[in-house]
């Protein structure tokens, strides 16, 4: 269709995130097998759980596959003097949103929050069904001081914003963050006291499905949209 997907050889230039807690080698590889890229988060593994995963996707799929790697580059300019082709992320869960990035000039789409509500995400079932009752506003940026994030509100999310709110300095809210927070709520459960990482889109999600017929489900939206923009739902 374009260049990203003659760039990475698949059907739909739908690529699905690599979220800690929820991106395995069962969503990646589900999500390439429906054509789109799937992706393996990266960040909350050790060197030999992520030789797991990609073992286990090679085996599950014999389609293209990525894995997000975190880097941080202090000298970020000297690396973007090059044009390339735009893979545009963030609020983008249906497929009027992906063909409205398309029409601002990117090729492809990077989806988190929606496969978060996926059958395949190694999150915990009662994250998933927190992510499809949650409502408009039920989302929060927070620790701005440290790394910028969206949280569910929850005590985890009011311990935060309480301390943010009387100028707690970058010390303190690490302490408050501790160890595990994120795993703690997204992968174990704990719905009061974890860290719930989710994109402020959430709101439009409201069900839980296999990763293949989401990839299918936002593939229809957007030809659907892009034959019928006035009159198409999603």
């Amino acid at each position: 269709m374009n260049r990203i997907t003659s760039l990475f050889n698949i059907d739909y230039p739908i690529i699905q995130a690599g979220m800690i807690w929820a991106s395995g080698w069962k969503l990646a590889s589900a999500v390439s097998n429906a054509g789109g890229l799937g992706m393996i988060g990266a960040g909350s593994m050790y060197p030999d759980t992520l030789r797991e995963h990609i073992q286990k996707c090679k085996a599950a799929t014999s389609k293209p596959f990525a894995v997000n790697v975190p880097l941080l580059y202090p000298d970020l300019d000297k690396h973007i003097q090059i044009i390339i082709e735009v893979i545009a992320a963030g609020g983008i869960a249906t497929g009027r949103q992906m063909l409205a990035t398309m029409v601002l000039g990117a090729e492809g789409v990077q989806i988190g929050t929606r496969f978060v509500a996926s059958e395949e995400a190694s999150s915990h079932l009662s994250f998933k069904k927190a992510v499809i009752n949650s409502k408009e506003g039920d989302t929060q940026l927070v620790m701005k001081k440290l790394t910028p994030v969206r949280l569910l509100k929850n005590g985890f999310y009011q311990e935060v914003q309480e301390a943010e709110a009387r100028g707690a300095n970058e010390i303190e809210l690490k302490r408050i963050l501790g160890r595990a927070r994120a795993k703690l709520g997204m992968y174990e459960g704990n719905m009061d006291e974890g860290e719930l990482e989710i994109g402020q889109v959430s709101a439009l999600v409201k069900d839980i499905l296999p990763a293949g017929l989401i990839v299918k489900n936002i593939w229809q939206e957007f030809s659907d949209a892009l034959v019928s923009p006035l009159l198409s739902k999603g």
